[in-house]
């Protein structure tokens, strides 16, 4: 007579565990605000997704404060969706800190300004 084995059951370990995507870095929010070379050049890079349409009155509501004072910029040029360049008014030398006084200064396709208000410039 021929002998089958009893089947093997699994047993069940309760629900498999999803795993939590990373939370998404909000759009329309400075990542970095960078020095160029130059000392006078400053580039705003915002978060992935950020589309900059517009940058309004640069001079009365982005300013760099350094050693020597305070400085602004009466320029902006939109460089790509998510990148600002700006020329300040004076060279600037580390240590240095930004500042957004007003919510207004950037224009978005979609939403409005994440912040932050401000934070340190990233020298070369």
């Amino acid at each position: 007579m021929l002998s089958i084995p009893a089947p093997i059951f699994r047993k069940r370990r309760g629900r498999p565990k999803s795993v939590a995507a990373a939370p998404a870095t909000p759009i329309n929010r400075i990542t970095s605000v960078v020095l160029r070379e130059d000392q006078v050049t400053v580039e705003i890079l915002f978060s992935p997704g950020t589309v900059v349409t517009g940058v309004n009155d640069p001079d009365n509501n982005f300013f760099v404060n350094y050693p020597g004072g305070q400085t602004a910029s009466n320029t902006a040029q939109i460089v790509g969706p998510a990148w600002v360049r700006l020329v300040l008014s004076d060279q600037i030398d580390p240590p240095s800190t930004w500042e957004v006084d007003s919510v207004d200064l950037f224009t978005f396709e979609t939403g409005v300004f994440a912040g932050p208000n401000g934070g340190d410039v990233v020298f070369p």
